[in-house]
């Protein structure tokens, strides 16, 4: 999807939309933390279509300063609006955020991207290494939810009599 027709108001992937439910755990053995009800594979998807496309770059800012990596795309349920309404457990991204840092001002920030622990908030990384940083967790996360997917239906045709 090109990034340039999707909305601030209201995206194709339900933002602003009801969360008057809870979406399904989509690894075994996880329970779902955030209340999004988007689909977590088509959401990080789209974020890494963002990011491929330039998003995060020089010229991405916004009228209260430089842009913030998850915090400023329409991943975020308070994307575009700078007083924060909404709580960072609304947004899907909190079930990948460890449990110490929950209770954090921004805890998407401290996703672990890759296993040094490299996360948002680490400092030193220039604008390119944290983006590639994201980049390749995207693309690594995707990939595991799409394997535990098709492992999941693989197990429900086997489980169905024919």
């Amino acid at each position: 999807m090109d990034v340039r027709y999707v909305t601030a108001g209201r995206c194709n992937l339900g933002h602003n939309g009801s969360r008057d439910g809870r979406r399904k755990a989509y690894l075994p053995g996880e329970s779902s933390m955030s209340e999004d009800k988007r689909d977590v594979l088509e959401v990080l998807r789209y974020e890494l279509n963002f990011l491929e496309q330039g998003g995060y770059g020089n010229w991405y800012s916004t009228p209260w300063g430089p842009a913030s990596v998850f915090q400023d795309s329409l991943t975020c349920p308070n994307h575009g609006d700078p007083t924060r309404p909404h709580a960072c457990h609304e947004c899907l991204l909190y079930d990948f955020v460890p449990e110490e840092y929950r209770t954090d001002d921004v805890p998407c920030h401290h996703i672990p991207l890759n296993r040094h622990g490299i996360t948002v908030a680490t400092p030193g990384q220039t604008e390119e290494e944290l983006r590639e940083n994201v980049k390749h967790w995207l693309k690594r996360t995707i990939a595991r939810i799409e394997a535990e997917r098709a492992k999941q239906a693989n197990a429900k045709q086997v489980e169905q009599p024919a």
